[in-house]
């Protein structure tokens, strides 16, 4: 039996497998490793936020005061003469009535009876008169507006008075019968009245 030939061939296998475990050794060590993939997540995208204005203040109204015109009045006493556009007013003489013919007034009131003067002192324009242009007036500033009684032959009427006419009448009114201290106002146009007080009592 040659041993020594079974050992060289046993040597030999030995060997290269030997030489083959090197060799492959060597190619895994030579061979990079793999780069890791790094997986980012996903971003969503963030929609810009507005831009805030600043906001400024409303500036403060400042209200407009509208001065209140006062009519403007001259005031003399009862059967004194006042001219006012050209047309003059004489309120004479007045008296306190109880009733007048079928004229009874409410309870508690009195009929006031004025006589008046009333001429057109213009010489080319006529005046329209209305009697209801005439009021009384309390110190409270409540008024009372002129009444038509019956019994009353000579009352004053809505008339038109050409230049230098002149007219004669009354013009009656209701008011309480405490009623003492009163004033006779007539309404002329652009705020420009007439008073005449009465102060009795």
């Amino acid at each position: 039996m040659n041993t020594k030939h079974n050992f060289s061939t046993y040597t030999l296998l030995v060997s290269l497998v030997a030489f083959s475990l090197i060799v492959v050794g060597c190619s895994a060590a030579k061979k990079p490793a793999p780069t890791p993939v790094v997986i980012k997540p996903t971003q969503i995208p963030t929609k810009p936020q507005p831009t805030i204005a600043p906001t400024r203040p409303k500036p403060t109204a400042t209200p407009i005061v509208v001065p209140t015109t006062k009519p403007a009045t001259n005031s003399i006493p009862l059967g004194k003469a006042q001219i006012i556009s050209d047309i003059s007013i004489t309120p004479s003489t007045y008296e306190l009535l109880t009733e007048s013919g079928s004229n009874k007034p409410t309870t508690g009131d009195q009929y006031l009876v004025v006589a008046f003067s009333i001429e057109n002192t213009s010489k080319t324009a006529n005046f329209s008169f209305d009697p209801s242009d005439m009021v009384i007036l309390d110190p409270t500033g409540t008024q009372w507006t002129m009444v038509s009684l019956k019994s009353l032959t000579n009352e004053l009427t809505t008339q038109l008075l050409q230049p230098g006419a002149k007219l004669d009448g009354v013009i009656a009114f209701e008011i309480p019968q405490q009623e003492n201290k009163w004033t006779l106002e007539f309404k002329g146009t652009n705020n420009q009245n007439l008073m005449w007080p009465n102060n009795a009592g």
